[in-house]
C-alpha cells in the first residue's frame, strides 16, 4: 500500500549522543535503564520496549557485552518516535577490577500518511495532503520532535549523574 513517509532525526544536526564510562561495575546503566525506567520516563507501554540485542561473552575476562534496545513512542494515528539505546563494553567478574562501557544514544521521528484508496492515491489528494502538512501538522510534528529531543536530554542528564559526570552546558 503507497503512503507518505517524513522521517526526521530527533537530534539533528547530531546523528546520536554517546556516553563513554570508565569505572567500577558498567554494566548497572544496562540494569537502570530498564523497561520500567522507560514505562515511566517515556510515558510507554511495557511492550514499547523491545531489546533486540544482548549478547555476553563468559568466555573472556573481562566479558565483552553488546545490548541494544528500542523504545517506541507513539503520539497520534500518524506520527511515532523511535529511540536506540546500544550499550557496549566490558564487565569484569572480579567487581573491584573496572570496565567501561560505550552508551549511544539515537532516535528517529516518523509520519506516516496511508494512501489506501483510489481517491488518496489522486493527485488532487496529494495536494491538499501536502497542504494540510504544511499548514497544520508542521506545527504538531515540531512539537513532537521537542518532545522527544528533551526525552533524550533527560535520559542523558541521569546517565551523568549515574556516573557523577558533570552536566553538559550547551552554548
Amino acid at each position: 500500500m503507497p503512503s507518505w513517509i517524513v522521517e526526521d532525526d530527533i537530534l539533528a544536526p547530531r546523528n546520536k549522543i554517546e556516553i563513554n564510562y570508565k569505572g567500577l561495575n558498567p554494566i548497572q546503566f544496562y540494569k537502570k535503564l530498564d523497561s520500567n525506567y522507560f514505562q515511566t520516563r517515556f510515558e510507554v507501554g511495557g511492550t514499547d520496549y523491545m531489546e533486540r540485542d544482548f549478547r555476553w561473552s563468559a568466555d573472556s575476562e573481562p566479558h565483552p557485552f553488546f545490548i541494544r534496545v528500542f523504545v517506541h513512542k507513539g503520539y497520534d494515528n500518524y506520527t511515532e518516535a523511535w529511540f536506540e539505546i546500544l550499550f557496549q563494553g566490558v564487565q569484569p567478574s572480579d567487581p573491584t577490577k573496572e570496565g567501561n562501557v560505550k552508551i549511544t544514544i539515537g532516535g528517529n521521528l516518523r509520519t506516516e500518511f496511508k494512501l489506501k484508496t483510489g481517491f488518496q492515491q489522486t493527485p488532487l489528494y496529494k495536494a491538499l495532503l501536502w497542504l494540510y502538512i504544511k499548514i497544520f501538522y508542521a506545527n504538531v510534528r515540531r512539537s513532537y520532535l521537542k518532545d522527544a529531543q528533551k526525552r533524550i536530554e533527560l535520559l542523558v542528564k541521569e546517565i551523568r549523574e549515574w556516573a557523577g559526570m558533570p552536566e553538559v552546558v550547551y552554548v
